[in-house]
């Protein structure tokens, strides 16, 4: 009995590697694995008002309907604003509205993560330059200019 406690304990940890592994290759892993949290959302909430909300669910198109409800709520939270229906029904799209919030929410922030991290790597300046026939300085400061008039001559005769 303890051997398999063992072995749970090792599978978990494995799984929780691989799943540290795939956060941290960037912000493409983390929208991925938003998106999935988004299928997940959609088809757990999609089943729930399929199997206990049944006249709501042929009244909203049968399940392609209920799935594109729970899509578009999960997308844009105000879409819930106009439905009819039974409070069982009605709650499910509530929890997928929430869900989608969340879900939203960790998406802007992992693009805009991205996009600072991006930015800040090229103001390092260590992107490639492909640039020809130009001075490059370094170490900036205001006599620079004084330095320029002497290499702006130099390269007109």
């Amino acid at each position: 009995m303890w051997k398999v406690f063992g072995m749970c304990r090792r599978l978990r940890e494995r799984l929780r590697y691989w799943f540290d592994g795939t956060m941290d290759r960037g912000p493409s892993a983390l929208i991925g694995w938003l998106g999935l949290a988004s299928l997940a959302l959609i088809s757990v909430v999609s089943c729930l008002v399929v199997v206990f909300a049944d006249k709501d669910t042929r009244n909203n198109g049968g399940w392609p309907g209920v799935v594109w409800m729970s899509l578009l709520r999960t997308l844009d939270p105000g879409t819930m604003g106009g439905d009819t229906g039974r409070p069982l029904f009605l709650l499910f799209m509530l929890m997928v509205t929430i869900g989608g919030i969340f879900i939203v929410s960790a998406l802007i922030g992992v693009i805009t993560t991205g996009l600072e991290a991006r930015i800040q790597e090229l103001r390092k300046g260590k992107s490639r330059l492909i640039e020809h026939g130009h001075t490059v300085v370094l170490g900036w400061s205001e006599q620079i200019f004084t330095g320029d008039r002497g290499v702006g001559g130099g390269q007109s005769e």
